[in-house]
């Protein structure tokens, strides 16, 4: 069992930091691979945005559920001040497994938009975007 001293540890907090510096980068080529697809370049963003919705609700639905996680934490270590304290509270069983649930939706929903974005049919003309594009005006 981690001591408060422990969660409080400068190489947790480096630790912490790295997992959500991570995920920041993960946004932001996640967003450089929309930016080189056709429909993108073309100004049909309304297009790579519905098609990826879903992608794009579970990383944000994730981001702050580890965000409220690892600072509702930090706020229980804080309080404890190496003292003996039981941080598994009620609440922070509820985000830890909330964290952990979306954290399955996320990484298998980005798993699942770097298969898509792959796909031929998102960086050339095609019949499939010509008829995307009548449906959507």
């Amino acid at each position: 069992m981690q001591t408060p001293s422990d969660l409080g540890s400068s190489q947790t907090v480096t630790q912490y930091r790295i997992q959500i510096l991570l995920l920041g980068l993960n946004f932001v080529i996640l967003f450089i691979r929309f930016a080189h697809t056709y429909p993108f370049r073309v100004g049909m963003v309304q297009i790579i945005i519905k098609d990826f919705r879903v992608t794009v609700w579970t990383a944000g639905i994730y981001a702050v559920t580890l965000l409220v996680y690892r600072i509702y934490g930090g706020t229980v270590v804080f309080n404890c001040k190496d003292q003996p304290c039981d941080i598994w509270t009620d609440g922070y069983q509820i985000l830890y497994t909330l964290c952990r649930l979306s954290a399955i939706l996320y990484y298998f929903g980005t798993f699942r938009a770097a298969c898509q974005i792959c796909e031929p049919k998102y960086y050339k003309d095609s019949e499939w975007l010509r008829e995307r594009m009548r449906l959507q005006r």
